[in-house]
Protein backbone atom coordinates (compact mmCIF):
# COMPACT_ATOMS: atom_id res chain seq x y z
CA UNK A 1 0.00 0.00 0.00
CA UNK A 2 1.43 3.39 -1.05
CA UNK A 3 1.56 5.88 1.78
CA UNK A 4 -0.11 9.28 1.62
CA UNK A 5 2.37 12.18 1.45
CA UNK A 6 1.70 15.56 3.01
CA UNK A 7 2.54 18.62 0.92
CA UNK A 8 5.25 20.99 2.12
CA UNK A 9 6.18 24.41 0.71
CA UNK A 10 9.04 24.14 -1.77
CA UNK A 11 11.49 26.76 -2.94
CA UNK A 12 12.92 27.10 -6.43
CA UNK A 13 16.61 26.57 -7.07
CA UNK A 14 17.99 30.03 -7.96
CA UNK A 15 19.14 30.45 -11.54
CA UNK A 16 22.84 30.67 -12.32
CA UNK A 17 24.20 34.19 -12.49
CA UNK A 18 27.23 36.46 -12.21
CA UNK A 19 28.57 39.15 -9.88
CA UNK A 20 31.26 41.83 -9.95
CA UNK A 21 34.13 41.96 -7.47
CA UNK A 22 32.65 39.69 -4.80
CA UNK A 23 31.63 36.02 -5.09
CA UNK A 24 28.80 36.15 -2.53
CA UNK A 25 27.27 39.63 -2.23
CA UNK A 26 24.10 40.05 -0.20
CA UNK A 27 21.05 39.29 -2.32
CA UNK A 28 22.75 36.74 -4.59
CA UNK A 29 20.10 34.19 -5.54
CA UNK A 30 17.74 35.78 -3.04
CA UNK A 31 19.94 35.02 -0.04
CA UNK A 32 20.87 37.89 2.28
CA UNK A 33 23.25 35.93 4.49
CA UNK A 34 26.39 33.94 3.57
CA UNK A 35 28.80 32.02 5.82
CA UNK A 36 31.65 29.48 5.82
CA UNK A 37 33.93 30.43 2.89
CA UNK A 38 36.05 27.84 1.06
CA UNK A 39 38.31 28.52 -1.94
CA UNK A 40 40.81 26.71 -4.20
CA UNK A 41 42.83 27.74 -7.25
CA UNK A 42 43.11 25.48 -10.31
CA UNK A 43 46.06 25.02 -12.66
CA UNK A 44 44.92 27.67 -15.17
CA UNK A 45 44.29 30.21 -12.40
CA UNK A 46 40.54 29.65 -12.08
CA UNK A 47 39.28 30.29 -8.55
CA UNK A 48 36.48 28.10 -7.21
CA UNK A 49 34.78 29.30 -4.02
CA UNK A 50 31.92 27.89 -1.96
CA UNK A 51 29.79 29.10 0.94
CA UNK A 52 26.59 28.46 2.86
CA UNK A 53 23.61 30.37 1.48
CA UNK A 54 21.88 31.10 4.79
CA UNK A 55 18.94 32.94 3.25
CA UNK A 56 17.46 34.97 6.15
CA UNK A 57 19.20 33.47 9.18
CA UNK A 58 22.41 33.30 11.17
CA UNK A 59 21.66 29.81 12.48
CA UNK A 60 23.75 26.73 11.72
CA UNK A 61 20.77 24.78 10.42
CA UNK A 62 17.27 25.00 9.03
CA UNK A 63 17.26 25.10 5.23
CA UNK A 64 20.79 26.21 4.35
CA UNK A 65 22.16 25.42 0.88
CA UNK A 66 25.58 25.52 -0.85
CA UNK A 67 26.47 28.11 -3.48
CA UNK A 68 29.62 27.85 -5.60
CA UNK A 69 31.14 30.81 -7.43
CA UNK A 70 34.06 30.73 -9.90
CA UNK A 71 36.34 33.41 -11.33
CA UNK A 72 38.76 33.28 -14.26
CA UNK A 73 40.14 36.80 -13.73
CA UNK A 74 41.48 36.70 -10.16
CA UNK A 75 38.20 37.82 -8.64
CA UNK A 76 37.16 40.71 -10.88
CA UNK A 77 34.05 38.81 -11.99
CA UNK A 78 32.35 35.68 -10.65
CA UNK A 79 29.84 33.15 -11.99
CA UNK A 80 27.72 31.28 -9.45
CA UNK A 81 25.54 28.19 -9.20
CA UNK A 82 23.63 26.64 -6.31
CA UNK A 83 25.52 23.35 -6.33
CA UNK A 84 23.77 21.76 -3.32
CA UNK A 85 20.10 22.61 -3.07
CA UNK A 86 17.05 20.88 -1.60
CA UNK A 87 14.59 23.73 -1.00
CA UNK A 88 12.14 22.05 1.37
CA UNK A 89 10.03 24.63 3.23
CA UNK A 90 11.13 27.38 0.81
CA UNK A 91 14.24 29.57 0.56
CA UNK A 92 13.90 30.83 4.14
CA UNK A 93 14.84 29.53 7.55
CA UNK A 94 12.77 26.63 8.85
CA UNK A 95 13.59 24.40 11.79
CA UNK A 96 11.91 21.54 9.91
CA UNK A 97 14.05 21.87 6.77
CA UNK A 98 17.06 19.86 5.64
CA UNK A 99 20.43 21.59 5.70
CA UNK A 100 23.75 21.69 3.83
CA UNK A 101 26.52 23.33 5.86
CA UNK A 102 30.32 23.82 6.05
CA UNK A 103 31.73 23.26 2.54
CA UNK A 104 35.34 22.15 2.08
CA UNK A 105 37.11 22.05 -1.29
CA UNK A 106 40.06 20.04 -2.59
CA UNK A 107 41.53 20.39 -6.09
CA UNK A 108 43.40 17.56 -7.84
CA UNK A 109 46.23 17.96 -10.36
CA UNK A 110 43.79 17.32 -13.23
CA UNK A 111 41.57 20.18 -11.90
CA UNK A 112 38.86 17.87 -10.59
CA UNK A 113 37.36 19.71 -7.61
CA UNK A 114 35.95 17.70 -4.72
CA UNK A 115 33.48 19.34 -2.34
CA UNK A 116 32.58 17.81 1.00
CA UNK A 117 29.71 19.23 3.08
CA UNK A 118 27.67 18.21 6.06
CA UNK A 119 24.06 17.30 5.30
CA UNK A 120 21.42 17.21 8.01
CA UNK A 121 17.98 15.72 7.35
CA UNK A 122 14.87 17.74 8.19
CA UNK A 123 14.86 19.19 11.69
CA UNK A 124 18.42 18.15 12.63
CA UNK A 125 21.22 20.57 13.59
CA UNK A 126 23.81 21.15 16.29
CA UNK A 127 23.42 24.91 16.77
CA UNK A 128 20.60 27.43 16.53
CA UNK A 129 16.93 26.59 16.70
CA UNK A 130 16.38 22.93 15.77
CA UNK A 131 13.97 20.07 16.16
CA UNK A 132 16.50 17.51 17.41
CA UNK A 133 20.20 16.89 17.91
CA UNK A 134 21.76 14.30 15.60
CA UNK A 135 21.22 10.71 16.72
CA UNK A 136 24.34 8.67 17.59
CA UNK A 137 23.96 6.11 14.78
CA UNK A 138 25.92 5.84 11.57
CA UNK A 139 22.84 5.92 9.32
CA UNK A 140 24.07 2.87 7.37
CA UNK A 141 23.68 -0.90 7.75
CA UNK A 142 26.57 -3.37 7.96
CA UNK A 143 26.77 -3.51 4.16
CA UNK A 144 27.09 0.28 3.91
CA UNK A 145 23.53 0.79 2.63
CA UNK A 146 21.58 3.87 3.67
CA UNK A 147 19.08 2.90 6.37
CA UNK A 148 15.43 3.98 6.11
CA UNK A 149 12.30 3.83 8.22
CA UNK A 150 8.63 3.83 7.32
CA UNK A 151 7.70 4.90 10.87
CA UNK A 152 7.89 8.65 10.20
CA UNK A 153 10.82 11.02 10.10
CA UNK A 154 10.09 12.53 13.54
CA UNK A 155 9.43 9.27 15.37
CA UNK A 156 11.98 8.92 18.17
CA UNK A 157 11.18 5.20 18.37
CA UNK A 158 11.41 4.56 14.64
CA UNK A 159 12.75 1.20 13.51
CA UNK A 160 15.12 1.45 10.54
CA UNK A 161 14.24 -1.84 8.89
CA UNK A 162 14.49 -0.68 5.26
CA UNK A 163 17.50 0.32 3.20
CA UNK A 164 18.37 1.94 -0.11
CA UNK A 165 19.87 -0.33 -2.76
CA UNK A 166 20.74 1.79 -5.81
CA UNK A 167 17.39 3.25 -6.90
CA UNK A 168 15.39 0.64 -4.98
CA UNK A 169 14.04 0.58 -1.43
CA UNK A 170 14.19 -2.86 0.19
CA UNK A 171 12.92 -4.25 3.47
CA UNK A 172 15.11 -6.07 6.00
CA UNK A 173 14.63 -9.35 4.15
CA UNK A 174 15.82 -7.80 0.89
CA UNK A 175 12.39 -7.61 -0.73
CA UNK A 176 11.81 -4.71 -3.12
CA UNK A 177 9.26 -2.10 -2.03
CA UNK A 178 7.04 -1.76 -5.07
CA UNK A 179 5.90 1.60 -6.39
CA UNK A 180 8.85 3.66 -5.13
CA UNK A 181 12.18 4.57 -6.75
CA UNK A 182 14.96 6.95 -5.70
CA UNK A 183 17.19 8.99 -8.02
CA UNK A 184 20.92 9.75 -7.44
CA UNK A 185 20.03 12.93 -5.49
CA UNK A 186 17.79 10.98 -3.07
CA UNK A 187 14.59 12.32 -4.59
CA UNK A 188 11.73 9.88 -4.03
CA UNK A 189 9.31 8.90 -6.82
CA UNK A 190 5.94 7.23 -6.33
CA UNK A 191 4.90 5.36 -9.47
CA UNK A 192 7.18 7.63 -11.48
CA UNK A 193 5.93 10.91 -9.97
CA UNK A 194 8.37 12.95 -7.80
CA UNK A 195 6.87 13.25 -4.33
CA UNK A 196 9.62 13.96 -1.78
CA UNK A 197 13.26 13.45 -0.81
CA UNK A 198 14.64 10.96 1.69
CA UNK A 199 15.98 13.89 3.76
CA UNK A 200 12.65 15.80 3.88
CA UNK A 201 10.15 15.92 6.74
CA UNK A 202 7.27 14.56 4.63
CA UNK A 203 9.01 11.51 3.18
CA UNK A 204 7.29 8.12 3.65
CA UNK A 205 10.75 6.54 3.89
CA UNK A 206 13.12 8.57 6.05
CA UNK A 207 16.85 8.41 6.79
CA UNK A 208 18.25 8.17 10.31
CA UNK A 209 18.14 11.64 11.88
CA UNK A 210 21.88 12.14 12.12
CA UNK A 211 24.62 14.03 10.29
CA UNK A 212 25.92 12.87 6.89
CA UNK A 213 29.05 13.63 4.86
CA UNK A 214 27.93 14.65 1.35
CA UNK A 215 30.55 14.53 -1.42
CA UNK A 216 30.21 15.95 -4.93
CA UNK A 217 32.79 16.74 -7.60
CA UNK A 218 33.22 19.00 -10.60
CA UNK A 219 35.24 18.07 -13.69
CA UNK A 220 34.59 21.36 -15.52
CA UNK A 221 36.23 23.76 -13.06
CA UNK A 222 33.22 24.43 -10.88
CA UNK A 223 30.57 25.02 -13.56
CA UNK A 224 28.56 21.88 -12.83
CA UNK A 225 28.59 19.30 -10.03
CA UNK A 226 28.08 15.55 -9.94
CA UNK A 227 25.47 13.47 -8.22
CA UNK A 228 26.46 13.03 -4.57
CA UNK A 229 28.01 10.24 -2.58
CA UNK A 230 27.28 9.80 1.12
CA UNK A 231 30.53 8.81 2.83
CA UNK A 232 30.07 6.25 5.57
CA UNK A 233 32.78 7.45 7.97
CA UNK A 234 30.93 7.91 11.24
CA UNK A 235 31.29 5.38 14.04
CA UNK A 236 28.27 4.14 15.93
CA UNK A 237 29.00 5.99 19.16
CA UNK A 238 29.65 9.40 17.64
CA UNK A 239 26.96 12.03 17.80
CA UNK A 240 28.34 13.51 14.56
CA UNK A 241 31.33 13.30 12.24
CA UNK A 242 31.64 16.74 10.64
CA UNK A 243 33.87 18.22 7.96
CA UNK A 244 36.45 20.88 8.82
CA UNK A 245 35.33 23.67 6.44
CA UNK A 246 37.81 24.97 3.85
CA UNK A 247 40.44 22.51 5.06
CA UNK A 248 40.72 19.98 2.24
CA UNK A 249 43.62 19.24 -0.11
CA UNK A 250 45.00 16.69 -2.59
CA UNK A 251 48.55 15.54 -1.83
CA UNK A 252 51.43 15.39 -4.30
CA UNK A 253 50.72 11.65 -4.54
CA UNK A 254 47.07 12.21 -5.47
CA UNK A 255 45.48 11.36 -2.10
CA UNK A 256 42.31 13.38 -1.41
CA UNK A 257 42.30 14.56 2.20
CA UNK A 258 39.57 16.26 4.23
CA UNK A 259 39.91 17.03 7.95
CA UNK A 260 36.85 15.87 9.87
CA UNK A 261 36.03 15.86 13.56
CA UNK A 262 33.79 14.02 15.96
CA UNK A 263 31.64 15.65 18.60
CA UNK A 264 30.34 14.13 21.81
CA UNK A 265 28.76 16.37 24.48
CA UNK A 266 30.53 14.48 27.26
CA UNK A 267 33.89 13.88 25.57
CA UNK A 268 34.37 16.97 23.40
CA UNK A 269 35.70 17.30 19.85
CA UNK A 270 38.56 15.45 18.19
CA UNK A 271 40.08 15.86 14.72
CA UNK A 272 40.86 13.05 12.29
CA UNK A 273 41.56 12.84 8.55
CA UNK A 274 39.26 11.35 5.92
CA UNK A 275 41.17 10.29 2.81
CA UNK A 276 40.89 8.48 -0.51
CA UNK A 277 43.71 6.94 -2.54
CA UNK A 278 41.53 6.05 -5.54
CA UNK A 279 40.04 9.37 -6.67
CA UNK A 280 37.14 9.22 -4.25
CA UNK A 281 35.95 5.66 -4.94
CA UNK A 282 36.71 4.41 -1.43
CA UNK A 283 37.46 6.31 1.79
CA UNK A 284 39.37 5.66 4.98
CA UNK A 285 39.57 7.62 8.21
CA UNK A 286 42.54 7.94 10.54
CA UNK A 287 42.35 7.61 14.28
CA UNK A 288 41.51 10.84 16.07
CA UNK A 289 43.99 13.28 17.55
CA UNK A 290 43.04 12.94 21.21
CA UNK A 291 45.89 14.69 23.04
CA UNK A 292 43.79 17.83 23.33
CA UNK A 293 40.43 19.16 22.22
CA UNK A 294 40.53 19.78 18.48
CA UNK A 295 37.90 20.29 15.83
CA UNK A 296 37.81 22.33 12.59
CA UNK A 297 41.21 21.92 10.97
CA UNK A 298 43.30 22.80 7.93
CA UNK A 299 46.06 20.64 6.47
CA UNK A 300 49.27 21.09 4.48
CA UNK A 301 51.76 18.53 3.11
CA UNK A 302 55.30 18.51 4.46
CA UNK A 303 58.34 17.69 2.27
CA UNK A 304 58.51 14.15 3.69
CA UNK A 305 54.86 13.44 2.82
CA UNK A 306 53.47 13.75 6.32
CA UNK A 307 50.56 16.08 6.84
CA UNK A 308 50.65 19.05 9.22
CA UNK A 309 47.28 19.83 10.72
CA UNK A 310 46.43 23.20 12.30
CA UNK A 311 43.25 23.03 14.34
CA UNK A 312 40.65 24.88 16.34
CA UNK A 313 41.33 24.47 20.06
CA UNK A 314 40.80 26.16 23.42
CA UNK A 315 44.30 27.35 24.28
CA UNK A 316 44.27 30.95 22.94
CA UNK A 317 47.17 30.18 20.63
CA UNK A 318 47.93 28.36 17.41
CA UNK A 319 48.66 24.63 17.68
CA UNK A 320 49.50 21.93 15.16
CA UNK A 321 50.17 18.20 15.00
CA UNK A 322 51.58 16.00 12.24
CA UNK A 323 49.84 12.91 10.89
CA UNK A 324 51.46 9.94 9.17
CA UNK A 325 48.43 8.45 7.41
CA UNK A 326 50.29 5.33 6.29
CA UNK A 327 51.34 4.48 9.83
CA UNK A 328 48.16 5.87 11.35
CA UNK A 329 50.14 7.91 13.86
CA UNK A 330 49.85 11.45 15.21
CA UNK A 331 52.76 13.43 16.60
CA UNK A 332 52.54 15.33 19.86
CA UNK A 333 50.71 18.65 19.61
CA UNK A 334 53.00 21.66 19.17
CA UNK A 335 52.27 25.05 20.73
CA UNK A 336 53.49 27.80 18.43
CA UNK A 337 53.21 30.68 20.89
CA UNK A 338 51.26 32.65 18.27
CA UNK A 339 48.33 34.36 20.01
CA UNK A 340 45.06 33.82 18.13
CA UNK A 341 41.38 33.32 18.77
CA UNK A 342 41.79 29.57 18.94
CA UNK A 343 38.08 28.78 19.22
CA UNK A 344 37.23 29.30 15.57
CA UNK A 345 38.10 27.90 12.14
CA UNK A 346 41.36 28.85 10.44
CA UNK A 347 42.91 28.43 6.99
CA UNK A 348 46.42 27.18 6.13
CA UNK A 349 48.35 27.58 2.87
CA UNK A 350 51.79 26.21 1.96
CA UNK A 351 53.12 29.00 -0.25
CA UNK A 352 54.87 28.03 -3.49
CA UNK A 353 57.86 30.31 -2.89
CA UNK A 354 60.47 29.68 -0.22
CA UNK A 355 62.23 32.06 2.15
CA UNK A 356 65.98 32.45 2.54
CA UNK A 357 67.69 29.14 3.24
CA UNK A 358 65.12 27.24 1.16
CA UNK A 359 62.64 27.32 4.02
CA UNK A 360 59.01 26.60 3.23
CA UNK A 361 56.50 29.32 4.10
CA UNK A 362 53.14 28.50 5.69
CA UNK A 363 50.45 31.19 5.79
CA UNK A 364 47.68 31.03 8.38
CA UNK A 365 44.57 33.24 8.35
CA UNK A 366 42.49 33.57 11.50
CA UNK A 367 41.25 36.13 14.03
CA UNK A 368 43.75 37.19 16.68
CA UNK A 369 41.16 38.20 19.26
CA UNK A 370 40.56 41.52 21.04
CA UNK A 371 43.66 43.67 20.81
CA UNK A 372 45.27 40.84 18.79
CA UNK A 373 46.11 39.26 22.16
CA UNK A 374 44.42 35.89 21.67
CA UNK A 375 41.22 34.36 23.03
CA UNK A 376 39.59 30.99 23.59
CA UNK A 377 36.05 32.36 23.26
CA UNK A 378 33.76 31.60 20.34
CA UNK A 379 31.76 34.79 20.87
CA UNK A 380 31.61 37.24 18.02
CA UNK A 381 33.15 39.95 20.17
CA UNK A 382 36.33 37.82 20.28
CA UNK A 383 36.30 36.85 16.62
CA UNK A 384 38.08 39.98 15.52
CA UNK A 385 41.46 41.41 14.53
CA UNK A 386 41.89 39.30 11.40
CA UNK A 387 45.51 38.43 10.62
CA UNK A 388 47.62 36.43 8.19
CA UNK A 389 50.59 34.88 9.98
CA UNK A 390 53.74 33.46 8.35
CA UNK A 391 55.58 30.43 9.73
CA UNK A 392 58.87 29.16 8.28
CA UNK A 393 59.53 25.43 8.07
CA UNK A 394 62.87 24.33 9.41
CA UNK A 395 65.18 21.97 7.55
CA UNK A 396 65.40 19.61 10.51
CA UNK A 397 63.75 16.19 10.66
CA UNK A 398 60.67 17.53 12.45
CA UNK A 399 60.25 20.57 10.15
CA UNK A 400 60.00 22.73 13.26
CA UNK A 401 58.60 26.20 12.69
CA UNK A 402 59.59 29.74 13.49
CA UNK A 403 57.05 32.51 13.20
CA UNK A 404 57.62 35.98 11.81
CA UNK A 405 57.15 38.69 14.44
CA UNK A 406 54.88 40.70 12.16
CA UNK A 407 51.54 39.64 10.68
CA UNK A 408 49.44 41.06 7.87
CA UNK A 409 46.43 42.85 9.34
CA UNK A 410 43.21 42.14 7.50
CA UNK A 411 41.06 45.26 7.50
CA UNK A 412 37.57 43.91 8.07
CA UNK A 413 34.79 46.11 6.79
CA UNK A 414 32.99 47.53 9.86
CA UNK A 415 29.33 46.65 9.88
CA UNK A 416 26.68 49.20 10.74
CA UNK A 417 25.84 48.58 14.37
CA UNK A 418 22.34 47.43 15.15
CA UNK A 419 20.81 46.56 18.54
CA UNK A 420 22.39 43.37 19.80
CA UNK A 421 25.13 43.46 17.15
CA UNK A 422 28.54 42.13 18.11
CA UNK A 423 30.54 44.48 15.89
CA UNK A 424 33.78 45.47 17.62
CA UNK A 425 34.95 48.83 16.24
CA UNK A 426 38.42 48.66 17.77
CA UNK A 427 39.35 45.51 15.87
CA UNK A 428 36.75 44.73 13.20
CA UNK A 429 34.87 41.46 12.96
CA UNK A 430 36.75 38.54 11.38
CA UNK A 431 35.79 34.88 11.64
CA UNK A 432 35.99 31.93 9.21
CA UNK A 433 38.34 32.31 6.22
CA UNK A 434 40.02 30.58 3.29
CA UNK A 435 43.37 31.29 1.61
CA UNK A 436 44.45 30.55 -1.98
CA UNK A 437 47.61 31.44 -3.88
CA UNK A 438 47.02 33.08 -7.24
CA UNK A 439 49.05 32.10 -10.28
CA UNK A 440 51.30 35.17 -10.06
CA UNK A 441 52.20 34.58 -6.42
CA UNK A 442 49.68 36.98 -4.96
CA UNK A 443 47.44 35.59 -2.21
CA UNK A 444 43.64 35.70 -2.13
CA UNK A 445 41.62 35.68 1.06
CA UNK A 446 37.91 34.96 1.44
CA UNK A 447 36.63 35.76 4.93
CA UNK A 448 33.59 36.52 7.06
CA UNK A 449 33.73 40.23 7.78
CA UNK A 450 30.49 40.81 9.69
CA UNK A 451 27.82 39.13 11.75
CA UNK A 452 24.47 40.73 12.53
CA UNK A 453 23.23 39.12 15.73
CA UNK A 454 22.17 35.49 16.18
CA UNK A 455 18.61 35.04 15.03
CA UNK A 456 16.36 34.81 11.98
CA UNK A 457 14.64 37.59 10.05
CA UNK A 458 15.28 41.11 8.87
CA UNK A 459 18.57 42.56 10.09
CA UNK A 460 20.28 39.25 10.92
CA UNK A 461 22.96 37.49 8.93
CA UNK A 462 26.60 37.21 7.87
CA UNK A 463 28.63 38.64 5.00
CA UNK A 464 31.77 37.43 3.20
CA UNK A 465 34.50 39.52 1.55
CA UNK A 466 37.13 38.63 -1.06
CA UNK A 467 40.41 40.52 -1.21
CA UNK A 468 43.97 39.96 -2.41
CA UNK A 469 47.46 40.71 -1.12
CA UNK A 470 50.33 41.12 -3.56
CA UNK A 471 53.52 39.13 -3.23
CA UNK A 472 55.39 42.37 -2.59
CA UNK A 473 52.94 43.37 0.16
CA UNK A 474 53.44 40.04 1.89
CA UNK A 475 57.24 40.20 1.59
CA UNK A 476 57.28 43.70 3.05
CA UNK A 477 54.88 42.84 5.87
CA UNK A 478 56.79 39.71 6.93
CA UNK A 479 60.29 41.01 6.21
CA UNK A 480 60.89 38.10 3.84
CA UNK A 481 62.05 37.58 0.28
CA UNK A 482 60.21 34.78 -1.50
CA UNK A 483 62.32 32.72 -3.90
CA UNK A 484 61.09 30.48 -6.69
Amino acid sequence: MLKRIETIAMGDRPANGSTLGQPFPAGLGGSRSFRIPAMVRLSDGTLVAAADARWNTCYDGGGLDTVVSRSVDNGKTWSYTFANYLGDHGNVYSGKASCFIDPSLAAAADDTVYMLCDLYPAGVALNGQKEVWPHPQTGFNAAGKLLLTADGYDNENAVYDYYLDGDTIRDAAGNKVEGYTVDPFYNLYCEGIPVSNLFFSNTPYAVVRTGYLYLTKSTDKGRTWSAPELINAKTGGELVCLVGPAGGMVTSGGVIVFPVYSFQPSAGEFTSLLYSKDNGVTWQRTDSLTEMRSSEAAVIELPDGKLRVFFRNHKAQLYYADCDMEAGLWSACVATGVAVNSNTQLSALLYSGTASGNRGVVLISCPAGPGAAGSDSSSGACRCAGRIFAGLLGNDEAFSMTWQPEAVEVTATPAQAIPGDIYTPEDGYFSYSSLAELKDGDVALLYEDSQYGWATGEGFGYSITYKTFSKKELEAAFGLKFEG
